[in-house]
């Protein structure tokens, strides 16, 4: 191991410093000398570090989104197996390869470890974040170099690492969308980024303008769209064996991301958006490749996608800002 994992870690609550303690062979626990709160290291080397015994209002809803991705853990990649989930991977990866910087990293909301790999290959050393259990199970079932990860069970919310540590931080595909403390989220992660270092996000948009007319166009659901984009605080839907499960979103929209990001801290910033044009899939697909229609409205994408109006009108928003 290159780095001092403990040295980058902190408590959640307050932040302070945390502590190894060993109980036993099997049994090791982080300790906040401050708040005297205990967090677990499981067996599998996942760092718990949500302060279940500190929440009161969020626990259920925290309770809640991990249940439902530990479940969909499994048919996470299979379930985004077709040709716009592809394409929309590969802009996330030309914007990374773009303006990320190499050192430590930040994988907030890893998932099943796709960026966390990408980092890892790029010779970098990577915290892979996640609240769901079986999604860094599923991580570290993908790397190779155990090494140079650190696996943390966390929210984005309660944020749990010190200031000024991270060359970058990503959270792609919606992970600050699941929190309720996603204004404290965003001036954590400006918090956790070393002076000149570079925060890159991709969250749900309120106003997914393409989506909203398929809604309405094809299934006539006018009343469903208007409450999407009246109530930013609502709930996601998730196919898990069979059932759909409700999962806690906020969906931001391009000003309120402008203004959560300047009272951060953030003076660098811009904000584009993807699938304005397109419409993303959610479904396996047989089909990775885009046909030629759809090229050419990818490229029609690519152009316009830093461009306002259309920066804010796509069904996710992309956020790239310096400290």
């Amino acid at each position: 191991m290159k780095i001092d994992w403990y040295k980058i870690l902190a408590c959640p609550v307050c932040r302070s410093g945390l502590e190894y303690v060993s109980r036993s062979p099997t049994k090791s626990f982080l300790r906040c000398p401050k708040c005297n709160l205990y967090y677990r290291i499981k067996e599998s080397d996942v760092y718990f570090l949500i302060p279940t015994k500190h929440i009161d209002k969020e626990k259920r809803i925290l309770k809640q989104i991990a249940s439902v991705y530990d479940r969909y853990s499994s048919l996470h990649d299979i379930s985004y197996h077709n040709p716009m989930m592809k394409y929309m991977r590969r802009v996330e990866e030309e914007i990374l390869n773009k303006y990320s910087r190499k050192g430590l990293i930040l994988d907030l909301g890893c998932g099943t470890g796709r960026y966390t790999s990408f980092f890892l290959e790029r010779n970098c050393e990577v915290v892979a974040a996640d609240i769901s259990y079986e999604m860094l199970l599923k991580t570290k079932e993908r790397i190779t170099k155990l090494n140079n990860v650190l696996l943390v069970q966390a929210d984005a919310g309660w944020l749990p690492f010190k200031e000024n540590i991270f060359d970058t931080i990503i959270a792609i595909f919606g992970a600050l969308n699941h929190t309720p403390r996603y204004k404290l989220a965003i001036k954590r992660l400006y918090d956790s980024l070393k002076p000149g270092g570079i925060l890159i996000f991709t969250v749900l948009n309120a106003y997914r303008i393409k989506w909203f007319l398929h809604e309405i166009l094809r299934y006539h659901r006018i009343k469903w769209v208007v409450k999407q984009i009246l109530v930013r605080n609502g709930y996601l839907k998730f196919p898990v064996k069979g059932r759909k499960k409700r999962v806690y979103t906020h969906s931001f929209s391009y000003f309120e991301l402008r203004k959560l990001l300047q009272k951060a801290g953030f003076k660098k910033y811009k904000i584009g958006s993807s699938f304005f044009i397109l419409r993303p899939m959610f479904v396996w697909s047989r089909r990775t490749w885009l046909s030629k229609p759809e090229k050419i409205l990818a490229g029609l994408e690519n152009k316009l996608r830093w461009i306002f109006p259309f920066s804010a009108l796509g069904y996710y928003l992309i956020v790239v800002a310096e400290k």
